[in-house]
């Protein structure tokens, strides 16, 4: 179940993915004469987005959770995220920009406010062609795509990482068990997808965190 479930996730981020360079090209289309390319590019990245949306409706719902518990489960996700990269690569991030995704799909992003700072780190939620905008502006900044399953019993995210422009980095996949006597969400795995270390066009795929215990040092 569990690797099915990460297979339908992952053809989302396949549709998050896609999806975000189509307004990337749509944006390189106002500045670029060369604009016949582009808008074929355009409409195929389009016609797969909208196949896609047919194709899959909703196949994981998430729980109507209220405002402040949506807050504090993506809260702590990214917090997780926040410590993790630190630990492994000793980055500690000034400001993160999430992208206000909203596709009508399971994995939009909620219609929550985030706290404007986590682990004494800025955070920013904007819209995706705002981000992919300034990302043309400052290739140093960091710009995520968040997407979340939720329910009373596990909840699941996928970070997607932009930076360098623009370029996709890596995926943070981070899943937690619920604890219904304690009513608090447990970590149970963080996996990372790492896109600039390709092998045969495929990502060097990474377990960081099972067991109760991160596997690196």
């Amino acid at each position: 179940m569990f690797y099915e479930a990460k297979k339908q996730k992952q053809v989302k981020v396949g549709l998050l993915v896609s999806i975000s360079f189509l307004v990337f090209f749509a944006l390189s289309a106002c500045t670029n004469s060369t604009s016949e390319i582009t808008t074929s590019k355009n409409e195929q990245l389009f016609n797969d987005s909208n196949n896609w949306q047919s194709a899959q409706k909703t196949n994981i719902a998430t729980k109507q959770l209220n405002k402040n518990e949506l807050t504090s489960i993506y809260s702590l996700a990214i917090k997780q995220f926040i410590k993790t990269v630190h630990k492994k690569d000793k980055i500690h991030f000034d400001t993160l920009y999430f992208g206000k995704h909203v596709f009508e799909q399971a994995d939009d992003f909620p219609n929550i406010e985030l706290p404007a700072k986590i682990e004494s780190t800025q955070i920013s939620l904007i819209d995706p062609a705002l981000g992919l905008s300034l990302q043309q502006k400052n290739k140093a900044m960091v710009y995520i795509n968040m997407m979340g399953w939720v329910d009373q019993v596990n909840a699941s995210f996928i970070l997607v990482i932009f930076s360098n422009g623009g370029q996709h980095q890596y995926d943070y996949f981070i899943d937690y068990d619920y604890n219904s006597k304690a009513k608090n969400y447990t970590l149970k795995r963080i996996t990372l997808e790492d896109y600039r270390k390709l092998i045969e066009s495929k990502p060097i795929h990474i377990n960081l965190f099972s067991d109760g215990k991160y596997t690196f040092k």
